[in-house]
């Protein structure tokens, strides 16, 4: 069992994800009364939606090569029970990969979310591509966060890009930037 203490809440994670919520006015205080709630998805602390745009450098072309990758995005609406500090915020995320616009690939990174009230959550992740036929690409990104808010948890950030400039691939340059709706879970590890 685990707890997770954030800005006078207190959430107990046992074994089987079951969670229970102590608000206490004293900083946490041990004589509080755990009270069973429900997390808004699956296991989920936090889940949010929002939208990232990435770019490519060099530009995503049919041969793969070796690419680094930037994104910006934003969060929001957020659901937890971690309290509207963490209702959304800013993402970032800066990484490099085997990537092609034919056969998608994997990437590596950091990234890092600045939430509402300011608090930061920094993580290391690992990407998949999935190209899907009708031209939209499905990016998971995977990871732990390492510092700040949430540490030890588990990301799970899903990017879907749609992309109306697929002939950009065929240019020597190649595709420079997609963007998409991204939907960003962080769960406890189990």
């Amino acid at each position: 069992m685990r707890t997770v203490i954030s800005k006078g809440c207190t959430i107990v994670v046992g074994a089987a994800a079951a969670f229970a919520l102590t608000l206490t006015s004293a900083p946490f205080s041990s004589a509080a009364v755990p009270v069973p709630v429900t997390l808004p998805s699956a296991d989920s602390v936090v889940q949010c939606a929002g939208t990232e745009a990435i770019t490519y450098e060099p530009g995503l072309t049919l041969t793969p090569r070796q690419v680094t990758l930037r994104a910006e995005g934003t969060l929001g609406p957020c659901v937890t029970l971690a309290g509207s500090d963490y209702s959304g915020g800013q993402i970032t995320f800066q990484g490099s990969g085997y990537l092609s616009c034919s056969v998608g690939g994997s990437s590596s990174g950091t990234a890092e979310i600045t939430w509402l009230g300011g608090e930061r959550s920094r993580f290391t992740f690992q990407g998949a591509v999935s190209l899907r036929p009708d031209g939209v690409t499905i990016l998971v990104l995977t990871g732990e966060v390492t510092s700040g808010a949430f540490v030890g948890e588990k990301v799970v950030n899903t990017i879907t890009l749609a992309s109306s400039d697929l002939t950009d691939c065929l240019t020597a340059s190649g595709l420079t930037s997609t963007s998409g709706p991204i939907t960003l879970n962080i769960n406890p590890l189990v």
